[in-house]
């Protein structure tokens, strides 16, 4: 067999040849052609040991693609639980502060620039709150100081045509017609009071504003006035009501009598 081997070299340049369980490749090279003697390096080179390093370097490419896939996912699962998922939550945050939402607690652990971030917003939440809650409190006290205001104007006025009725009352030298006028004038005003004392408790009990009721308008405006004229101060008011036809609807009678008093108080 190795004497076959080498007669294939010698018939050409290079070659291929299985030497026992191995194969090679080999190449001839004249060192003196043409002299005496004739002089030729022949160089063998194992094949099954070249792909055998291929196969090698294939098997470490491959370990070093598995190795890069697994660093890879760990980076990118890294990156989610470190940026990705905070940042998600955080955004969520700003929704939910968007839409008024302030008990909207974000995750703030860690000591990353995104936690350091989370634990800022969460502070600016929790003030924003803070400020809203004050704001609430305060309309809340700026409601109920406008609503004693005008309880206390309606009160007011009744309450004087009731003094001053009573003042009136005191005189020996009145009539029983005059007393009769000043006892009327007095009821009016009670009546007056219950009546703004009975919406304050209607509307507490229920939150209704109003209670529509089918009337006229012009007997709503005439209570009014003779609501006005029963204060002493206004018992020489002259006031004059154009009347185009009857004007009927749905209103609360009772509000808008009180709206008529006090415009023309």
């Amino acid at each position: 067999m190795e004497k076959n081997a080498i007669s294939q070299i010698e018939d050409s340049r290079s070659t291929s040849f299985q030497l026992g369980n191995e194969q090679f490749l080999a190449t001839r090279v004249e060192l003196a052609a043409g002299g005496s003697p004739n002089v030729r390096l022949l160089v063998l080179k194992s094949y099954d040991e070249a792909t055998a390093y291929l196969r090698k370097i294939n098997r470490l490419l491959l370990a070093l693609g598995l190795i890069a896939v697994v660093i890879g996912s760990a980076l990118v699962f890294l990156i989610s639980h470190t940026f990705t998922r905070p940042l998600a939550s955080l955004l969520s945050g700003v929704s939910a502060l968007e839409r008024g939402d302030f008990t909207y607690a974000l995750d703030t652990r860690g000591g990353d620039e995104v936690a350091q971030l989370a634990r800022a917003f969460d502070r600016m939440r929790e003030s924003l709150a803070r400020t809203q809650q004050n704001l609430l409190e305060s309309e809340r006290l700026a409601t109920i100081g406008r609503m004693a205001s005008s309880i206390s104007h309606d009160l007011r006025h009744s309450l004087a045509a009731i003094v001053a009725n009573a003042e009136f009352l005191c005189e020996s030298h009145l009539s029983p017609g005059q007393r009769e006028e000043l006892y009327q004038e007095v009821r009016m005003a009670v009546a007056r009071m219950t009546e703004l004392i009975d919406s304050l408790l209607e509307f507490s009990r229920t939150r209704g504003s109003l209670t529509p009721t089918y009337g006229s308008l012009q007997s709503t405006m005439k209570s009014s006035l003779n609501a006005v004229k029963s204060n002493p101060g206004f018992h020489n008011l002259t006031v004059s009501i154009h009347e185009v036809g009857n004007v009927e609807g749905w209103f609360d009678h009772r509000k808008l009598e009180r709206a008529f008093f006090n415009l023309l108080l």
